[in-house]
Parts: structure tokens; C-alpha cells; sequence
């Protein structure tokens, strides 16, 4: 039998409308499905219609629902349409998850016009179009919890990531200047910026020495799973998150925080005494 913790996880969500973009696949799907396992009515936002038909079948163990949305977050009118049916199935939105994004890399010499507008596009001004269309509707119920996806390139530069960790890093001051402008409405406003995560967009997208390099410069040793990633994403869309408002919240196993990650000889395991070593 469930105990009462068990039931509550459950019922989390129950009676939020949610609304996930870049729910099709990865990161934005296990959202869509954690937020419906615990009673949200969860509209699944994409361009990849086929991909969107197989979570509309609303899988077994769902205490809410799944509702498939086609949408095109780098297109404003397409954003005003779904919040307009939104509005019409239901009356209100709680929560908005701003997953949709794509990831151009190139060194910077390299980046053509047409890749840096489409980073900016989707990943920057798709967050924009979904968070003012979606807040104005939160707004007339007084509530709201808004989740924006950024990244650790957003934060710390890397290799062939500028168009991407410019957007990102743009994502991450839209989402403060929202949470100040939005949080008299009722509604929270953060985001998350995960790390490496083993999906398999980012298998085909990092070679064996771009995999090598992330693990040995992460403080955890292994990548991060979709499941890590929407726990830290619920959360904020939670009731327990009531008072975090403008905050990013790195889920990426250390790798922001870390600096030098290989140990000096006293750290290692089989020094004769690593507590009383001199490191002056």
C-alpha cells in the first residue's frame, strides 16, 4: 500500500494546467510525462507532430493528462494560437515549461548569419514569445510558475558554443528580469541550466573525446540523467518552491563549480597519511 508521502507525489500536480515546449523528445519529454504521472493536465508542445501522437496515448500510471499541441516557439503567432486553446479548454495555465531549443555549434569565426539567428530564434526569443503570451494569461488568475530551460554554456564558455551560450546566457537574464516584473501577478519565475545529460541527442551530438573531456571535468564522474533534470524542473514548478523567484539552479553534477580536478599526491588513496601531509 502507497503511504500518505507516496500519495501526495502523486497528486502534486493535481489540478495544474502545464504547458511543456520541446516536449517531443529528451529532456522536455520526461517532463511532460513526470508532471501528468503527478495529476497534471499537461499540454505537450512541438513541431515534431509525429513524435508528440505517441504521448498523446496517454501511458499507463498517469494520474493527469497529456494533450498534444503543435506549436512553433520562434513564431509568435503560433504561441498566441496555443495559449488561445489553452484558454478555451480550461480558462487558466499554471505552469509553463520553456524546454524547446536547438544547439548550433560552430567555432565563432564560423558561425553563418543564418545559424545565429536561428539560436537566437528559438532558443532566446521562443522563450520570450511563451513567457509573455503564457504570463498574461497567469496573470488574470493571480498564479504562476514558470521554468525556463537555460545551460552550463550559458554560464561558462566552451568550445564551438558561442551562438548557443549567448542565448543561454540570455535566457538566464530574461528569466530575472521576468521574475521581478511577474512576481506582483503571483507568478515565480526560474530556471534551470543542466549540465551533460545522457539523451540520445546528446550521444549523436559529442564524439568519444568530447564525452572523455566532460567526465573527467566533472566533479561526479558520470553524465546526468533526464529523471535528475525534471526533479530539479517540478521542483520549481512546486508548491515547495513557493519563495524562489529569479533563480538558476545548475543541475549538472559539479561541473560549474569545479576547478582543478586532479589531486595532488595527498589525496590519493594509498599515501601513507593524507591528513598530515604538508602542501605549502
Amino acid at each position: 500500500m502507497m503511504d500518505k508521502v507516496g500519495r501526495d507525489e502523486r497528486r502534486r500536480f493535481h489540478g495544474r494546467t502545464a504547458l511543456v515546449t520541446g516536449a517531443a523528445s529528451g529532456l522536455g519529454r520526461d517532463a511532460v510525462l513526470r508532471l501528468a504521472r503527478q495529476g497534471a493536465r499537461v499540454f505537450a508542445a512541438d513541431l515534431d507532430g509525429q513524435m508528440l501522437e505517441s504521448l498523446a496515448t496517454n501511458p499507463d500510471g498517469l494520474d493527469g493528462e497529456i494533450v498534444a499541441l503543435s506549436v512553433d516557439v520562434a513564431d509568435r503567432a503560433s504561441v498566441e494560437e496555443a495559449i488561445a486553446l489553452i484558454r478555451e479548454d480550461g480558462g487558466r495555465l499554471d505552469i509553463l515549461m520553456n524546454y524547446a531549443g536547438v544547439a548550433v555549434l560552430a567555432p565563432f569565426q564560423a558561425i553563418t548569419e543564418e545559424q545565429w539567428r536561428l539560436s537566437l530564434d528559438v532558443n532566446l526569443t521562443g522563450s520570450f514569445y511563451c513567457g509573455q503570451i503564457s504570463a498574461r494569461l497567469m496573470m488574470e488568475h493571480g498564479f504562476g510558475r514558470i521554468v525556463n530551460v537555460a545551460s552550463i554554456a550559458g554560464i561558462r564558455a566552451g568550445y564551438a558554443r558561442t551562438s548557443y551560450g549567448v542565448t543561454k546566457g540570455g535566457v538566464i537574464m530574461l528569466t530575472r528580469g521576468m521574475a521581478v516584473d511577474l512576481a506582483p501577478f503571483g507568478i515565480t519565475v526560474n530556471a534551470i541550466a543542466p549540465g551533460p545529460v545522457d539523451t540520445p541527442l546528446v550521444r549523436g551530438a559529442h564524439n568519444s573525446g568530447t564525452r572523455d573531456t566532460y567526465l573527467h571535468q566533472l566533479p561526479i564522474k558520470r553524465f546526468g540523467r533526464p529523471e535528475e533534470i525534471s526533479a530539479a524542473a517540478l521542483f520549481l514548478a512546486s508548491e515547495e518552491a513557493s519563495y524562489v523567484n529569479g533563480h538558476v539552479l545548475t543541475v549538472d553534477g559539479g561541473f560549474v563549480a569545479g576547478g582543478i580536478l586532479d589531486g595532488p599526491a595527498w589525496l590519493d588513496a594509498d599515501a601513507a597519511d593524507p591528513l598530515n601531509i604538508n602542501v605549502s
